[in-house]
C-alpha cells in the first residue's frame, strides 16, 4: 500500500463529494492519505490530522516567518530541494517559488503525489520536478481544465502538455478528456480511464421516496457551480417554456458561483421569481435532499467531463435530462437511461423536460435504468479498486 498525498486547492475543495469519496476509499483500501491544501497557507487555518498546507506567500505578513520556521523544522529537506532548484534554474524567484511550493509536499513523505486537477499541476510544474527521486506523480484530468481552459487562455494547451509530459500517470474521467490528453503528447500507456463513481448505498432510493416527487408539483433540480460552462441560463430559458405546460413546476438551482447575479437578473426579466430558487452553496447532505425531491434532474452544461451530480441523481432513481457535452454521452444513452439534448438549445431542453414531466411511465423507466447504470459501472467500490491498481502499477 502507498503513502499518497492528494493535492487540492483548499481543504474545502475536499468537501466535494467525489474527493471525499476518493480519500475515504483510498484509506479503506489501506493507503495512507494526506490531503494537502495549497491555499490554507494563506490563512491561519490549522491543517489538522491527515492534512498539510502550503506556505504563505512571502509577501504576506506571515510569509517570511512561516518560511523560516519551516526551514528550521526541516533543514535537510529544504536544503536538498534548494540545491536541486539552484542546479536547474540558478538563483532567482523561480527557484525560490518552486522550493516553497515543493517543500510542504515533500514533508508529507509521499510515495505518490496525486494532483486533483490538471490546472494545479500546471501551477506546480516546477515544484513537482523537485520531488524526491522515486516519487510517482498522478494528475487527474476532470474536464474543464482540458476541454475549456485551453480554448480560452493563450498558451494553456502548451503549458498543460508540458506539465502532463513530466508526470508518471494521468487519470481521466472520460474518453473525451483522454483524447485531449493524448493529443497533447501523453503516451497511451500513461493514461488511465477511471470514471467518476458514487456510493450506491448512500445514494439509494428510500422506500416510497419517489412517490412525493412523482405525485406532487413538478420539481426540476440542477446541481452545479453557477458558471457559464454549466449554462444554467439556457436551463432558465427552457424552464420558462416548461411553465407554459406545467404552471405549478418549480426549478431549483443548487450551487453558487460568478453567474449568480446574472441568473437572478434573468429570472426577474422572465417573471419567474416565484418559481425558481437559487439555494447557494449547500453541504453534500443537503444536495442529496434536493435531488430526492426532484421530479427530473437536469445537466445543461456546455462542457463536462462526467457530472458527479448527474450520477448521484441516477443512483437515487431520478430521471435525467442532459446536454451531450463532453463525456456525458459515454454514460447516458438517449431514450434508455436519460434524454439527451444539443448544447445551448433551450427549445430542445424544454421539450425533453416536458416529456419527463408529462409521462410518469417514462420518468419511472429512465430512473430505474439510470440506477442500474450507476450500480453496474459507477459504484465507488469499483472505482477504489481501479485507483488501487493504478497506484500499484506505478511501482
Amino acid at each position: 500500500m502507498a503513502r499518497v498525498t492528494l493535492v487540492v486547492n483548499g481543504f474545502d475543495s475536499a468537501s466535494e463529494t467525489f474527493l471525499v469519496s476518493l480519500v475515504e476509499g483510498l484509506r479503506r483500501h489501506g493507503h495512507e492519505v494526506t490531503v494537502h491544501g495549497l491555499l490554507e497557507g494563506r490563512t491561519s487555518t490549522r491543517p489538522g490530522p491527515g492534512r498539510s498546507s502550503g506556505l504563505p506567500a512571502l509577501a504576506s505578513p506571515r510569509g517570511v516567518l512561516a518560511a523560516v520556521a519551516f526551514v528550521l523544522r526541516h533543514p535537510g529537506l529544504t536544503g536538498r530541494l534548494t540545491l536541486r532548484a539552484l542546479r536547474r534554474w540558478g538563483p532567482g524567484t523561480r527557484a525560490l517559488r518552486a522550493v516553497l511550493q515543493a517543500a510542504p509536499v515533500v514533508a508529507t513523505d509521499p510515495e505518490v503525489v496525486h494532483v486533483s486537477f490538471s490546472p494545479i499541476a500546471v501551477e506546480l510544474d516546477d515544484a513537482l520536478g523537485l520531488l524526491d527521486p522515486g516519487t510517482s506523480v498522478v494528475v487527474s484530468c476532470r474536464g474543464s481544465g482540458e476541454l475549456v481552459r485551453p480554448t480560452l487562455v493563450p498558451g494553456a494547451a502548451a503549458a498543460l502538455g508540458e506539465a502532463l509530459g513530466h508526470v508518471t500517470a494521468v487519470h481521466v474521467v472520460a474518453d473525451a478528456v483522454g483524447d485531449v490528453v493524448r493529443s497533447l503528447g501523453v503516451p497511451d500507456e500513461r493514461v488511465h480511464l477511471i470514471r467518476p463513481a458514487v456510493d450506491v448505498e448512500r445514494f439509494s432510493p428510500r422506500p416510497g421516496g419517489r412517490t412525493a416527487a412523482v405525485d406532487g408539483p413538478p420539481v426540476v433540480v440542477s446541481v452545479g457551480r453557477l458558471h457559464w460552462v454549466k449554462d444554467q441560463a439556457t436551463l432558465v430559458r427552457a424552464f420558462a417554456e416548461v411553465r407554459r405546460h406545467h404552471p405549478q413546476a418549480r426549478l431549483v438551482l443548487v450551487g453558487d458561483g460568478p453567474e449568480r447575479e446574472a441568473l437572478v437578473f434573468l429570472v426577474d426579466q422572465l417573471g419567474l421569481g416565484d418559481s425558481i430558487e437559487l439555494t447557494g452553496s449547500v453541504p453534500p447532505d443537503r444536495v442529496r435532499e434536493q435531488l430526492e425531491t426532484a421530479t427530473v434532474a437536469v445537466c445543461s452544461s456546455r462542457s463536462e467531463g462526467t457530472s458527479n451530480a448527474v450520477l448521484e441523481a441516477m443512483a437515487l432513481g431520478v430521471p435525467v435530462v442532459s446536454t451531450r457535452a463532453g463525456g456525458m454521452p459515454e454514460v447516458l444513452v438517449d431514450g434508455q437511461n436519460s434524454l439527451l439534448c444539443p448544447v445551448g438549445d433551450p427549445g430542445s431542453l424544454s421539450t425533453a423536460i416536458d416529456r419527463v414531466l408529462s409521462d410518469p411511465d417514462l420518468a419511472l423507466r429512465l430512473g430505474r435504468a439510470g440506477r442500474e447504470t450507476v450500480t453496474k459501472g459507477h459504484d465507488v467500490g469499483t472505482q477504489r479498486e481501479q485507483f488501487a491498481r493504478m497506484y500499484e502499477a506505478l511501482g
